[in-house]
């Protein structure tokens, strides 16, 4: 019995000896976040370039290109009249009420429509800053990504202008 009571302090400190000295740890408050860039890898060309690319990316569309992508087909075809949605009233319902002309904000494809245009601003904006952290870059070299960075800053916000008039400028 008295062998049976020692084991089973003797196990119980080392249990709590085990779990102290591994949970006493800081490293799991240093963790580097996923999904996101340092400033060292977007202060080279590279980076920059990257970040432009990004930005082209959003013209076709961050969640989908059906209501947010070049062709506006909904709030340009579907609107205008030059084509009617078809089918039966469940497929794809949400265009009913954008036909109707009946645009209402909890509508998830206009909404969209409104944050992809302003992820595209945000991306652009992203490449203007980093360009003003950049070393390695010749001065010709950042007057044409500026440049491109601003024209598709513009072509966003001008888009934005087009489907909802008032927009906030970031």
């Amino acid at each position: 019995m008295k062998t049976m009571n020692k084991l089973k302090k003797t196990s119980l400190l080392v249990m709590a000896f085990l779990m102290v000295s591994i949970s006493c740890s800081d490293e799991f408050l240093e963790l580097a976040p996923t999904g996101s860039l340092a400033d060292a890898q977007v202060s080279t060309k590279a980076g920059i370039e990257g970040l432009l690319i990004g930005t082209y990316a959003a013209v076709n569309g961050v969640f989908g290109n059906r209501f947010e992508g070049p062709n506006h087909w909904v709030t340009g075809s579907i609107v205008g009249g030059e084509a009617n949605k078809g089918t039966d009233a469940g497929d794809y319902s949400s265009i009913n009420p954008v036909q109707r002309y009946e645009i209402d904000p909890t509508n998830g494809d206009i909404n969209n429509l409104w944050r992809g245009r302003f992820e595209g601003i945000s991306r652009a904006n992203a490449v203007l800053s980093a360009l003003e952290k950049a070393d390695d870059i010749i001065p010709s070299e950042v007057a044409r990504i500026a440049g491109e960075a601003r024209l598709l800053r513009g072509h966003f916000y001008f888009d934005l202008k087009k489907h909802f008039n008032s927009v906030p400028i970031i």
